[in-house]
């Protein structure tokens, strides 16, 4: 899930997947995007900020099946 900065319904979005997806080998949630015209990646500053922070406390709380399949980058 590229361009994910720890929004709300980023984080039930990915609770959503994991709870409903048990076949699902592993998601990974990043601050990076692909531009459909050209090769370069782009990052979003606020997920270094705050977004992996803020998306971790979120779901440490919480008991979701399958949270070991989730790699924040």
């Amino acid at each position: 899930m590229g361009g994910c900065v720890g929004n709300w319904f980023e984080i039930e979005f990915v609770m959503n997947v994991l709870k409903y997806c048990p076949k699902l080998q592993q998601i990974v949630v990043g601050p990076y995007w692909r531009e459909s015209d050209t090769l370069d990646w782009n990052s979003n500053d606020v997920w270094f900020q705050s977004g992996r922070g803020r998306m971790r406390e979120k779901l440490q709380d919480k008991e979701i099946i399958g949270l070991e399949k989730l790699v924040l980058i």
